[in-house]
């Protein structure tokens, strides 16, 4: 079921909800989220060949199960990739990718505040793009898309695929 959804649409690029197979939003957003490594290039130092992708979550259960799902079926010819679910002030060392959810709106400022500067791709779920997010998701006719920021991606030294960028409903700034 949900292998559905990790196909990227070359035309809308976005993971399209499939009504047979009963796909939800969260669902489409997780299977999003675990797919962006790929279009992703993070600094040497920060994500040696061989280290395993760790992909924090602040709120949203069902993204954390679906990720989890996802993650348990690793081809071993990838690379890893391990789910942490974070708690409130808890440290992002070690963290490539977060997601905040829509859920944890009240304490968006604060994760996008302790990841500035560093190397981690901020993905978040929020109405409008949230200064320091590299992806936000939004639903466009009852669609799961995303808007991109380059500058944010830049600041966080972030290099976001041309690929990434072709099917992103808006990109934001940046000299990428």
């Amino acid at each position: 079921m949900l292998s559905v959804v990790l196909l990227l649409n070359p035309i809308s690029g976005l993971a399209k909800e499939d009504p047979l197979h009963g796909l939800s939003n969260e669902e489409t957003k997780a299977a999003h989220v675990f797919k962006f490594k790929k279009y992703v290039t993070w600094p040497q130092e920060a994500l040696p060949e061989d280290a395993p992708i760790v992909i924090g979550v602040a709120g949203s259960d069902a993204i954390i199960s679906t990720l989890e799902a996802l993650a348990a079926k690793r081809d071993p010819a990838r690379r890893e990739v391990i789910i942490r679910k974070l708690q409130s002030g808890e440290s992002l060392t070690g963290v490539h990718i977060l997601y905040i959810g829509n859920d944890r709106s009240l304490e968006l400022d604060h994760w996008l505040a302790r990841a500035y500067g560093k190397p981690i791709l901020c993905v978040t779920d929020s109405a409008a793009m949230p200064q320091g997010s590299m992806i936000n998701f939004v639903m466009d006719e009852d669609r799961v898309r995303f808007d991109v920021s380059l500058t944010a991606a830049e600041v966080n030294q972030i290099k976001l695929s041309a690929a990434l960028l072709t099917v992103a409903r808006q990109v934001y700034g940046g000299n990428q």
